[in-house]
């Protein structure tokens, strides 16, 4: 027991409201404070969390949830099925008064197509009703966002400060948060599944991935990930411990069908063809890269090896813009964002890198960057031509990555998250499918069958992969990475 630990943080959080940020920094942290129905066991398939049991109607319809007892949360108010429905009602409830203090992606993007009430059976007893059965309920509910649960009583003191003031169940309280400096975070006595180890965990704010390597092999700070080939290897040269998660994320180019000449499958096809994602992985990302063959990442249960792939062939690539009535190339614009991402971290390099390729076959690109919330904007709303994006996988379950990139529904603007505007009725019904069948190997099918149609429309460039690394110090012991990489478990961690 005791000792604090302290985690070299690539980015700061803008927020800590759960149900607020999809930030992946902001989602470690929530994951220490607060706590969901469903919890993300250590593989990163769901377990009982603030739920102890549930039960499923026979038409799939209905779900019974059966809280724990005797839980508290930090501020030592009561958690019951009041909390529950009051954290999901000030989501889904425009007169609820507490809406109008939080932007509700998570509800918007996973939950109201699903989710049609949420209510009390008794103190302990929770309903669900959903508007079609829905197979990833429990793995989307233990995903640190809509579902996370905070104090009411906090919520309704702090309203829209919760973002700075959250109040959950989970082993460690927020204690203070100093902008641009660290967060520190206690041992919360009272938790239900025993007190953690250490006695405070505290985040420092450190963005160079080089400083922060640093910073680590000199004991300044205990755990560190977010950080690419060299410091990788220059950690180990340093007799570092070394953990690699699998790559649970995905990064892309997205190719804007709506957008002449890109509405045109020769041209599609032409930019498949003249990238060498093989290449291109080696020489950005080495060791930690994976390439891509589809919109669901290796890690995942419905990933299939054998899916039928673009070859690089600069010279194919040339006959199909020459077919396409291009046979003297054309001018386009690559948009990317400006700092590096954790499936991305050699930021503005890959572009550089693809439009190296694209002028190989006659294709001049002009690389338009822009920080992170000013690219979202622009992507999302389809004002881009060619553009690089992607995702850190929020659970294991695949639909989060193949219904959001590619499902039609998802391809309204602004918050369009099918970034290259494809949408097939045949791609969907696959999809939807998908999500309504309980038996994991038709499911498998379906969304084999899915991918092999999302690549033959040549909308998208699955580009990579990047596997997660995890460095710690000689005195961390009892850390096991999860394959989910925002879950990040400290709460049976102990310092020799």
């Amino acid at each position: 027991m005791g000792g604090t630990l302290v985690f070299g943080a690539a980015t700061e959080q803008d927020s800590l409201d759960p149900a607020g940020t999809f930030d992946t920094a902001a989602m470690r942290i929530n994951g220490w404070v607060a706590e969901n129905l469903t919890n993300l066991g250590p593989d990163g398939n769901p377990v009982p969390g603030l739920a102890e049991s549930w039960e499923m109607s026979a038409d799939g319809m209905t779900w019974t949830f059966h809280l724990r007892q005797g839980v508290v949360f930090h501020d030592g108010t009561p958690f019951n099925a009041d909390a529950v429905v009051f954290n999901i009602d000030r989501q889904m409830n425009l007169q609820n008064p507490y809406y109008q203090y939080g932007s509700w992606g998570w509800w918007d993007w996973m939950y109201a197509p699903v989710i049609k009430s949420v209510y009390k059976i008794d103190d302990m007893t929770v309903g669900m009703t959903l508007n079609f059965p829905f197979s990833p309920l429990l793995a989307h509910l233990a995903i640190s966002g809509a579902g996370t649960i905070l104090s009411p009583a906090a919520i309704r003191q702090y309203k829209a400060e919760i973002a700075t003031h959250p109040v959950g169940t989970g082993p460690f309280a927020l204690k203070e948060w100093v902008r641009g400096d660290h967060i520190t975070l206690v041992a919360f006595d009272q938790y239900w599944g025993g007190r953690p180890y250490l006695d405070q965990i505290i985040v420092r704010f450190i963005p160079d991935n080089t400083v922060r390597a640093g910073a680590l092999i000199r004991g300044e700070i205990d755990l560190m990930t977010d950080f690419s080939t060299p410091q990788l290897d220059t950690l180990r040269a340093a007799g570092t411990q070394i953990m690699i998660a699998p790559s649970l994320n995905l990064s892309y180019l997205a190719i804007n069908s709506e957008k002449a000449p890109f509405d045109n499958i020769l041209v599609r096809m032409a930019i498949q063809h003249a990238i060498d994602k093989n290449g291109l992985v080696q020489a950005l990302y080495g060791q930690l890269g994976e390439v891509a063959n589809g919109p669901i990442p290796s890690p995942e249960w419905a990933y299939d090896p054998n899916l039928r792939q673009y070859e690089y062939d600069p010279e194919l690539a040339r006959q199909y813009l020459a077919a396409a009535g291009y046979p003297n190339g054309f001018t386009t614009e690559l948009s990317i964002y400006s700092a590096a991402r954790g499936y991305n971290p050699v930021g503005t390099e890959l572009a550089e890198a693809v439009q190296a390729y694209l002028a190989e076959v006659g294709i001049t690109a002009t690389i338009s960057i822009s920080d992170y919330t000013a690219h979202n904007a622009k992507v999302h709303s389809g004002q881009h031509e060619l553009a690089f994006y992607g995702w850190y996988g929020d659970d294991l379950d695949p639909d989060e990555f193949i219904y959001t990139f590619c499902h039609s529904s998802n391809a309204t603007v602004p918050g369009a998250n099918n970034l290259a505007f494809i949408k097939s009725e045949e791609i969907d019904s696959l999809i939807d499918q998908a999500r309504t069948v309980t038996d994991i190997e038709a499911r498998r099918a379906l969304y084999v069958r899915a991918q092999e149609l999302v690549n033959s429309t040549a909308g998208w460039v699955w580009l990579n992969g990047i596997k997660q690394p995890y460095a710690l110090t000689a005195r961390v012991q009892g850390f096991t990475p999860n394959p989910v990489p925002w879950c990040l478990d400290l709460s049976h961690v102990w310092l020799q």
